[in-house]
């Protein structure tokens, strides 16, 4: 008999949801994960599988696609799940009045109702077992809000106020929750962006990290009871600059580093 938890990832098909999918395998768990790309999702699975000897199913879904994500919560609302990890997202290039209504839309629904949705579900059977782990993916964006990505930032804004007023609803029931909040991560992401490979590197104010950081600081959190995660000491840092630094400077900074390195065209 398989006795193995079983982990649901979101958005697993590279970056920081592969990441999270390859750990967790080494850590011995069954896994249930989501993408779009499914060659890449598939070559991932039969990865795992082969090298850990976990079981590991795949789901294609769109999760900007409400039914869809019907589907998804039909099949897994009676599942044994112990750890879910909300992390399919996606950003965006263009000024907010330059990008298509729809997009945003699409957005909302990936990053805000479809974790939102997928957590309702899977959360009754958590706490009546009083065990189970859920992982959201945010942003340093959530605090960090800058040109160029003003529902994208609002959208991490949500998870991570969400997360926090789920950890204090969820106090003793023996459920815990965090939110991830990255700075600039290298995935590829950044390609489907459009931002230039040597950007991807650290330059000017701006220091990238890998996936394995992230994820591996997530988990260090996680024993430590940690809910709100912040990978990366230059992130750490950017964030309590943040909270002391006047409104006005942190605006004309962030805008002034933004044009200079090439993220906003134009003035």
């Amino acid at each position: 008999m398989n006795t193995k938890q079983t982990a649901l990832i979101t958005g697993a098909t590279s970056g920081i949801g592969a990441e999270y999918a390859r750990r967790l395998a080494a850590d011995g768990y069954n896994l249930i994960i989501t993408g779009r790309r499914e060659a890449k999702i598939k070559a991932l699975a039969d990865e795992l599988s082969n090298y850990y000897g976990s079981n590991v199913e795949v789901i294609l879904i769109e999760l900007s696609d409400s039914a869809q994500v019907d589907d998804l919560i039909e099949n897994i609302k009676n599942r044994d799940i112990h750890l879910l990890v909300n992390n399919a997202g996606f950003g965006t290039t263009k000024f907010f009045s330059n990008e298509s209504i729809e997009l945003y839309e699409k957005m909302i629904r990936a990053h805000i109702m479809a974790h939102m949705k997928i957590i309702y579900a899977i959360l009754p059977e958590m706490t009546k077992k009083r065990a189970g782990t859920i992982i959201n993916v945010s942003s340093a964006g959530a605090f960090l809000p800058s040109p160029k990505t003003a529902i994208y930032s609002g959208t991490k804004a949500f998870l991570r106020a969400f997360t926090e007023s789920l950890h204090m609803e969820l106090a003793g029931t023996g459920v815990q929750v965090q939110v991830v909040c990255p700075g600039l991560t290298k995935t590829d992401m950044h390609v489907r962006l459009g931002i230039p490979e040597e950007r991807t590197i650290d330059w000017g104010p701006f220091q990238w990290i890998f996936p394995q950081e992230v994820v591996e600081c997530s988990l260090r959190c996680l024993k430590k009871k940690k809910v709100v995660c912040f990978p990366g000491r230059f992130n750490r840092m950017q964030v309590l600059m943040r909270h002391i630094t006047p409104e006005a400077l942190y605006y004309k900074t962030i805008s002034y580093f933004f044009r200079k390195y090439g993220w906003i065209d134009g003035a």
